[in-house]
């Protein structure tokens, strides 16, 4: 039977030691056990006082680190925001990022050469920060690209919460996607066993259409579209 050291220190205790056959000995004995108990429980109730001490004081230590730990800026959560939206991440990824609860499942992504985030302004409970994107048109999953070379300046707002910034607005109506990471994703299925020669093939020609669209000049910049 397993037993803990404080479970043995009372078991001890309340053992009655007039029971011994020692006669002679019986209040040497009795006074030993006595004092021993005594002062093993005294070390046990100290050793447990003095963790729980401890747990008491790392926690409040992290609670005081949390605190003092700098959260991002407006700026900073939508750059990450909007870096993870251009690498195809999931929704999981950048669900904690954002306000609104679901996103719909698109078929359609704007492709984006280069993109760059603008000065942050206040207004009022709302922090808006300007990105302007570089797109060189939209890609679906069809297989179907088409050039649409803009630049596209989209305003976002941004709230704060408990937890950090938050993306508030707008909601896309197609995702942007990095050219870059487009284009490795289209030549990975190209290459891919598991494809037919004629899926590897629309990969192929896909994935030149848009390495042709990225050569193209860059246009002027274009009202948002969202």
């Amino acid at each position: 039977m397993r037993m803990g050291m404080f479970n043995i220190t009372r078991f001890a205790c309340q053992t009655n030691p007039r029971r011994n056959s020692a006669p002679v000995s019986k209040p040497l004995i009795a006074d030993s056990i006595t004092a021993w108990c005594k002062a093993a429980t005294a070390s046990v109730l100290a050793l447990l006082l003095a963790v729980v001490a401890a747990h008491q004081l790392l926690n409040h230590s992290e609670s005081i680190f949390a605190a003092a730990r700098p959260q991002a800026s407006a700026a900073e959560t939508l750059r990450k925001y909007v870096e993870l939206r251009l690498h195809n991440a999931d929704w999981k990824d950048y669900s904690r990022l954002v306000t609104w609860p679901d996103e719909p499942g698109w078929d359609c992504n704007w492709v984006v050469d280069k993109y760059s985030v603008g000065t942050e302004r206040k207004r009022g409970a709302i922090t808006a920060v300007p990105i302007t994107y570089q797109r060189v048109g939209l890609f679906c999953y069809d297989f179907e690209f088409t050039s649409e070379p803009k630049t596209v300046t989209v305003n976002y707002e941004l709230v704060k919460r408990t937890d950090g910034w938050k993306v508030n607005s707008p909601l896309p109506d197609y995702p942007d996607i990095s050219a870059q990471v487009l284009l490795d994703l289209l030549m990975s299925k190209a290459s891919s066993a598991s494809e037919s020669s004629a899926r590897q093939a629309q990969f192929r020609a896909t994935a030149r259409k848009i390495a042709e669209a990225l050569a193209a000049p860059p246009v002027r910049s274009a009202p948002a579209p969202r």
